[in-house]
C-alpha cells in the first residue's frame, strides 16, 4: 500500500531534518485506525533544523496554506507572535500539485523536543524508519487538546497500552 507521506518521511530523513509524526498518523502507525487528513508534526525547533525542514518542503512542492511566505516560519517572533495573537497551534504546508497532502507544523514544541526525540517510536513502513511521538507523549497532547475526538484517541491509545502489557506478559509465560 502506497501512503503520500512515506516521500516526506524519506526526504525528512535523508536531510537529518529531526522530527516525530504526532496526531492521527501517530495513532496509525502505532496500531490504533484512526481516519485523519493531515499529518502532523513536531520539529525541533533550531534554525538550523527549521531552514532544512523548509528547503525541503520547498523542494517537494509544499508551501504555506496561509498567505505567508514558508521562510516566516522560521522566525522565532512570528511564531511566538502567531501563536499569542492568532491563537495558532500549528502552521500548515499544502502541497501544490496535490492539495489534499497537508502537513500541520507545531510552531511550539508542545514537550521539549529533546524529551521526544528521546522516547520516540521508531517504526518502519514501506522500508522507511519513521520517528513516532511515544504513546505516552501523545495522550499528554491529546488531553491538551481535549476536543472529543483527541479524548476518544487517549481511550484508544490507553486500551493499546493494556494490549501491549498483556502481549508482553503472555510471551514472557511462555518463556520468549
Amino acid at each position: 500500500m502506497r501512503y503520500w507521506y512515506i516521500e516526506l518521511f524519506r526526504e525528512l530523513s535523508k536531510r537529518d531534518i529531526k522530527f516525530v509524526v504526532a496526531g492521527g498518523i501517530a495513532l496509525n502507525l502505532l496500531g490504533v485506525p484512526r481516519f485523519t487528513a493531515d499529518l502532523d508534526l513536531i520539529l525541533a525547533l533550531d534554525q538550523k533544523n527549521i531552514q532544512k525542514f523548509i528547503k525541503c518542503m520547498t523542494k517537494l512542492n509544499y508551501s504555506p496554506k496561509a498567505p505567508v511566505k514558508a521562510a516566516d516560519f522560521a522566525n522565532d517572533k512570528n511564531r511566538d507572535m502567531w501563536f499569542k495573537e492568532k491563537n495558532m497551534r500549528v502552521f500548515c504546508f499544502m502541497r501544490l500539485n496535490r492539495p489534499y497532502e497537508i502537513v500541520d507544523v507545531f510552531i511550539k514544541e508542545p514537550v521539549p523536543f529533546a524529551e521526544l526525540w528521546k522516547e520516540r517510536e521508531n517504526i518502519r513502513l514501506e522500508n522507511t524508519k519513521i520517528p513516532v511521538i511515544s504513546i505516552r507523549h501523545l495522550i499528554k497532547l491529546k488531553k491538551n487538546a481535549s476536543r472529543l475526538q483527541d479524548l476518544s484517541d487517549v481511550d484508544a491509545l490507553k486500551k493499546l497500552i493494556k494490549e501491549l502489557a498483556d502481549e508482553k506478559k503472555g510471551k514472557a509465560k511462555k518463556g520468549g
